[in-house]
């Protein structure tokens, strides 16, 4: 039987591609079972999801009915309403009856129908008023809704909002402080607010005038030591009978500096090129590495191409030079910047709106290092 590739960067989380994360995997989890609250921000491709799904399968196991929705596609405050209203629906119906009989018992105010897919599936249509001031009224209901169910079933749910600060788009201040009010006092569900845009959900979280100011306890992903990386790649390698040495895993983790995305790519990439020889060199490193920059290419194209000249321009100069001391005269003359507001400007979008910049201490850095290298290759 062939072997199958022992790394993943895409797909279903499984607690075996998981790298480092056991600590804020347990407290997360611990957060959903005494029904508290807890913010976990992380830039994006992080391994934020992966673990969020992965908390999602042990809370099955402690007793826990986990419910999960994703602000990023959401387009409206109808859409957001009744997208969660689905997902509730979703995570308590296992077969087509229950659904209907739950949409009967609870979902009524909404004009809940089931609808066939297919066989095996189901969606819900609603059909209800929507005016300003239903709106209002459906959504305390809907949120109130885990509550309801938790103490109708005697359980525990947890609820996880994902890319929680998209609802920034969908007059957000105005949700907040609704969802704010009902949660406060539900005794039987925990939530995890989740993001990718650190300083805008941070701003939420923070902000003594924001509805959610001081109300979860805060967690972000470090990094991930070398240790730790050194070790998980070594015994999955060894798992198809290869073995790597400290140079090769040295150089592995200094092209993509650990980040939990790019390393478990490159090391796909580099299993795939290796597999039938079982011996790994440094071009073999280097070849695969420019696979992985390849397979970005055209998300790294399309970020690039909706970014404004200022923006890109910035980019470019931090990409080369480093972020230190953007607002030099230096810095700014030497790389045809302009004045010292539109470069303000353009770091602040780059870090609060895009979340493409991260401001460390006095620098200014990349969130996605391969970002970085790309610019550097397709661009300078």
């Amino acid at each position: 039987m062939k072997a199958t590739n022992p790394f993943r960067f895409r797909g279903p989380a499984e607690k075996e591609f998981l790298v480092g994360r056991e600590k804020e995997r347990k407290q997360l989890l611990s957060v959903l079972k005494n029904s508290q609250s807890a913010l976990l921000y992380a830039p994006r491709r992080f391994g934020k999801t992966w673990l969020l799904q992965t908390i999602m399968n042990d809370s099955y196991r402690k007793g826990i009915l986990p419910i999960y929705l994703d602000f990023f596609p959401l387009s409206s405050e109808i859409h957001f309403l009744e997208s969660y209203t689905t997902s509730i629906a979703e995570a308590c119906c296992k077969s087509t009856t229950q659904a209907q009989e739950f949409s009967t018992e609870l979902l009524r105010f909404l004009g809940a129908r089931v609808v066939l897919i297919n066989k095996n599936q189901w969606t819900l249509q609603y059909n209800w008023d929507k005016t300003t001031d239903t709106i209002k009224t459906i959504a305390r209901l809907v949120f109130s809704l885990p509550e309801t169910i938790a103490r109708k079933r005697n359980l525990k749910i947890g609820v996880i909002f994902d890319e929680f600060q998209e609802i920034n788009k969908l007059n957000g201040e105005r949700w907040e402080k609704e969802m704010r009010t009902i949660f406060q006092h539900q005794r039987n569900v925990g939530y995890i607010f989740s993001g990718s845009k650190t300083h805008l959900l941070l701003n939420m979280f923070t902000d003594s005038r924001r509805a959610f100011y001081q109300s979860a306890a805060m967690f972000t992903l470090s990094d991930i030591s070398s240790t730790e990386w050194e070790e998980y790649i070594s015994k999955r390698f060894a798992t198809t009978g290869i073995v790597l040495s400290k140079e090769v895993l040295g150089q592995i983790l200094s092209l993509t500096n650990g980040h939990p995305y790019y390393t478990q790519q490159l090391c796909y990439f580099l299993w795939e090129a290796v597999k039938m020889r079982k011996k790994v060199t440094i071009d073999d490193i280097d070849h695969s590495f420019d696979e992985s920059l390849t397979n970005e290419d055209a998300y790294f194209r399309q970020v690039w191409e909706e970014l404004p000249l200022t923006q890109r321009k910035l980019l470019i100069a931090i990409a080369k030079e480093g972020g230190k001391h953007i607002l030099s005269g230096d810095f700014l003359l030497g790389n045809s910047l302009g004045p010292v507001s539109s470069v303000q400007l353009a770091a602040k979008a780059l870090t609060q709106q895009k979340g493409i910049l991260d401001k460390i201490k006095d620098e200014y850095q990349f969130t996605d290092p391969f970002f970085r290298i790309w610019i550097r290759r397709e661009i300078l």
